[in-house]
């Protein structure tokens, strides 16, 4: 019967050291691909808010498309097409909360005092209110304006 114990002990043994060097090199085995060229699956920048292109907009769409139109001086180059592109554009590339943000301040004419206190009290940031701002001032002049509009287009055909 002493036998059969220590024959029992070794074999314990062996299987928890066994056990034990799996556990050891398995952290070493799962990490291989930190070493190898492996194709980004996650967005490198983890959004909070879900993204405006993914959301039924339609109606803050047409408001902002004709904004856009009402923004434009007589003789200005901002056309029917141009204003498309601004909506495809800031849908394309903003959050729900950015878009709705932007498609508001889009082409307020006057003091836009009151337009400011009424988003804050909704609930809108400073920052949004200056992206906002900034895409609005800068966004049909910028220099990537067609390869942004190209890309937005072609995202939603």
């Amino acid at each position: 019967m002493g036998r059969i114990s220590i024959g029992k002990r070794h074999q314990i043994k062996t299987v928890m050291l066994g056990w034990l060097s799996f556990c050891l090199l398995a952290p070493v085995v799962s990490t291989a691909q930190a070493f190898t060229a492996v194709a980004q699956t996650t967005p490198a920048i983890s959004r909070s808010a879900p993204l405006a292109r993914d959301a039924s907009t339609f109606e803050i769409d047409k408001a902002l498309n004709a904004a856009c139109r009402k923004s434009g001086q007589p003789n200005s180059a901002i056309t029917r097409e141009a204003c498309l592109c601004v909506t495809h554009v800031l849908k394309y590339e903003l959050t729900l909360p950015d878009y709705r943000v932007a498609a508001r301040i889009y082409g307020a004419s006057g003091d836009r005092t009151q337009l400011y206190t009424t988003l804050r009290r909704e609930g809108a940031s400073t920052a949004q209110i200056a992206l906002a701002e900034g895409l609005e001032r800068d966004l049909i002049m910028a220099s990537d304006f067609r390869e942004r509009c190209a890309t937005a287009k072609a995202y939603y055909k």
